[in-house]
């Protein structure tokens, strides 16, 4: 029997409260690798912070070409003021297209490498839930606090889209996720008819399932080739060409030598994962951005490339 999946906004209150995507791109944004080091650069950080007292209110949600938006908030959602502010915004913009008889879309949605609280999270998938939003790549990699309970939220708000609005990416890689979550998300994925959808690059060739990225993680191998061997999922390497489906609903992303890559034992607890490298936005340098520093951005640095250990996205 298909699962009931308790609508987001419920789940919250109960706890509080045709674009194309290149396949050369999508591996692009995944080289911007992200090291998760202990002690890296934490007197930088309480700079910036410091800095972040002084800088006036700006918008989070970008516009860009299209009528599309992005959100570029890694690291950028430190203190619970910010992401009481994002979500204040996000609402209000979905408030506005819905006055105007319009979808939201975000071509990029990234919230990575916050520490949000779960009644954050619960907020932010409850404020996407919305059938009048069109998130098109959502990245929340790299955030410890988002576990299972974050992630059956997330199923709920993959359950309810249509063909209208379904994401055709998902980066979920270095949080918590352990079996129970990842389960939750398959499920979701199967029950829901709205995936695979149509390839964003190439509509007319067929559907294109989902890309998810989940390595370091506490999923239980197993669990992850059991959605394979059920013909739910499949692998898929950064050198492999998309593969079309009618049938397949997500392609897991997978090292060259089919390694899932995920961590044993349970997740630590969010305080005792050390703070990510400081992120700063390739070309960026003074002004309102925030998390981005001081003068030039680094960049992806030296690290930026090659196997990378931990969160590449």
């Amino acid at each position: 029997a298909a699962r009931r999946w308790p609508p987001v906004r419920a789940v919250a209150a109960a706890a509080m409260a045709d674009e194309e995507f290149p396949e050369d791109e999508v591996v692009a944004a995944e080289d911007e690798d992200v090291d998760v080091e202990e002690g890296a650069a934490a007197e930088d950080q309480d700079e910036e912070a410091a800095a972040d007292d002084d800088e006036p209110e700006w918008d989070m949600i970008e516009p860009i070409e299209d009528g599309k938006f992005v959100v570029r908030l890694r690291q950028g959602l430190k203190k619970p003021e910010l992401a009481d502010r994002f979500l204040a915004q996000l609402q209000e913009r979905i408030d506005s297209k819905r006055a105007e008889g319009e979808t939201l879309i975000f071509e990029d949605l990234d919230i990575s490498q916050n520490k949000l609280p779960s009644d954050s999270l619960e907020a932010i998938f409850s404020a996407l839930a919305d059938g009048n939003v069109h998130v098109e790549r959502f990245r929340a990699f790299g955030c410890p606090t988002l576990d299972d309970h974050a992630i059956t939220l997330l199923s709920g708000w993959l359950a309810g889209v249509t063909a209208d609005n379904a994401p055709y990416e998902l980066h979920l890689s270095d949080c918590a996720i352990t079996a129970d979550g990842f389960r939750d998300l398959i499920r979701a994925l199967e029950e829901n008819e709205a995936f695979p959808a149509a390839d964003p690059k190439r509509p007319g060739r067929g559907k294109m399932p989902l890309y998810v990225r989940l390595e370091n993680n506490y999923i239980d191998e197993a669990a992850m080739q059991q959605s394979i061997d059920d013909g739910i999922a499949m692998k898929m390497t950064k050198s492999e060409h998309p593969k079309f489906s009618d049938t397949i609903k997500v392609r897991l992303l997978v090292r060259e030598n089919g390694s899932f890559q995920q961590h044993k034992g349970d997740p630590p607890a969010p305080e005792d994962v050390p703070d990510p490298r400081p992120y700063r936005e390739k070309g960026k340098g003074k002004g309102k951005d925030k998390g981005k520093g001081k003068g030039k951005g680094k960049g992806k640095g030296k690290k930026g490339k090659g196997k990378g250990k931990k969160g590449e996205e």
